[in-house]
């Protein structure tokens, strides 16, 4: 995951990235372990904070780091106890920020809302569970990609 957010860096703007590292430990799809209770990394992931790829079926496991009673973190297991999907807020309005997509508990897509609007705008596509395949962003607001970037297949 740590390949995943050093490539993710490489692509996105100063600004954004500066916006989530003021409210992040992390980068995008890294979860906020400095906030984690230990209880919490514990149940996620025996105490290292990376998220477990196996839960409980059709399980959600929600963290509040601020204590306002929203989540900031979050992770949702399927049907086959697999690890699907996984959220992140990183500026702890409320509203999650990073969506970072599974198959079978491997990351294959990574959407985010680089400016805090409640819209994604940056679609990232994930290979072998850690190589960037590409990315489209939404520059202009319109919610339809406009830059579109492909690292080959």
């Amino acid at each position: 995951m740590k390949a995943t957010a050093f490539l993710l860096a490489a692509l996105l703007s100063a600004p954004v990235l500066e916006a989530l590292d003021r409210q992040a430990s992390g980068g995008p799809g890294d979860p906020p372990a400095a906030r984690l209770t230990a209880a919490f990394r514990d149940q996620i992931g025996g105490g290292s904070g990376t998220p477990s790829p196996m839960g409980a079926k059709n399980s959600m496991l929600e963290h509040d780091s601020d204590g306002d009673g929203r989540p900031d973190y979050a992770l949702h297991y399927d049907a086959s106890g697999q690890l699907a999907l996984e959220e992140l807020d990183y500026n702890l309005d409320g509203r999650m920020d990073d969506f970072r997509h599974f198959r079978a508990g491997v990351p294959v897509r990574e959407e985010i809302d680089s400016d805090f609007d409640g819209r994604v705008d940056i679609w990232v596509s994930i290979l072998n569970g850690s190589l960037i395949g590409g990315y489209e962003r939404d520059t202009n607001g319109d919610g339809k990609p406009d830059v579109v970037q492909s690292y080959g297949r």
